[in-house]
């Protein structure tokens, strides 16, 4: 589209006498014309001499399938940049960002141990890896904090499940107090 040809670019009403008003070729005019149309017809639309307003409904229809910028709802296959190992903050975490998270979580550990069922099963089996292991993470645990498992949300209930499932709980799970 071309701008309108006057000094400052702008349009300027004739006085009737001396100064005369802008002259509006057909040239710009078809122009402009051109350039509404293609407007429409890049929205979808078609020319309606009896729609006032078809730019601006095309273009808030396009607007409204768009996701909002406060809490945006995406669809189809969105994408987003893969942050560094180290970020740690508050940008999406793509899934190629937490497969390479839990990647190094797993290791180098072997095939057969590299998913939790697996780690739990091996460990359900194996009472003297199982109690050393309980033993190690109750060396960890400070002395002079504890808590009732009352204190601990869901903590209770899964003891209880572990114990249904024939897990050692409690007293039998082979660790002894530290003194």
């Amino acid at each position: 589209m071309r701008e309108i040809n006057t000094s400052d670019k702008r349009f300027h009403n004739g006085n009737g006498r001396n100064e005369m008003g802008t002259v509006v070729t057909a040239e710009w005019l078809n122009a402009v014309q051109d350039e509404l149309v293609n407007i429409v017809t890049a929205l979808g639309g078609h020319i309606d001499e009896k729609i006032p307003n078809q730019i601006a409904t095309l273009l808030l229809a396009k607007l409204g399938e768009k996701s909002a910028l406060v809490s945006p709802n995406f669809t189809g296959t969105p994408t987003a940049p893969t942050a560094l190992p180290s970020t740690n903050d508050q940008q999406i975490a793509t899934t190629a960002f937490v497969k390479k998270a839990i990647a190094e979580l797993v290791g180098s550990a072997p095939e057969e141990l590299n998913t939790l069922e697996e780690l739990a099963a091996m460990l359900a089996e194996n009472g003297d890896l199982r109690r050393t292991l309980l033993q190690k993470i109750a060396e960890k645990a400070p002395l002079s904090h504890k808590h009732p498992t009352s204190d601990i949300e869901g903590l209770q209930e899964a003891l209880d499940e572990a114990g249904k499932k024939g897990l050692p709980v409690g007293g039998d799970c082979g660790v002894s107090e530290r003194s």
